[in-house]
């Protein structure tokens, strides 16, 4: 997607969270499905421009701070969840991050 390369992608798994609405979704385990979903975008012009465009955006909302910030939410939520009454040190910056832990 970052390259502005269309994508047909399976409804399943990580694909619907990863891609949102920047894909074609078809069955893959049906190559008639497949054949018929790679036609579609090789002869459909605003089609294809669109899952470009979209692709593109989606993807450039996958940035290092963005994962980074992403995973010290999860490790932030597994440590309310223990009710910890220790002390946490959690920074935060586009440089790095740290996280100090004790259970």
């Amino acid at each position: 997607m970052a390259c502005g390369t269309p994508v047909i992608a399976s409804p399943e798994a990580a694909s619907v969270e990863v891609a949102g609405d920047a894909v074609v979704r078809v069955d893959c385990s049906n190559a008639c499905t497949m054949a018929d979903a790679i036609a579609q975008v090789l002869t459909d012009t605003s089609l294809r421009e669109r899952l470009i465009n979209l692709g593109r955006a989606r993807a450039a909302s996958f940035t290092p701070e963005a994962c980074a910030t992403a995973t010290l939410r999860v490790y932030q939520e597994v440590l309310d969840s223990y009710g910890s009454s220790k002390p946490q040190t959690v920074s935060n910056s586009t440089q790095s991050f740290s996280m100090k832990v004790s259970l």
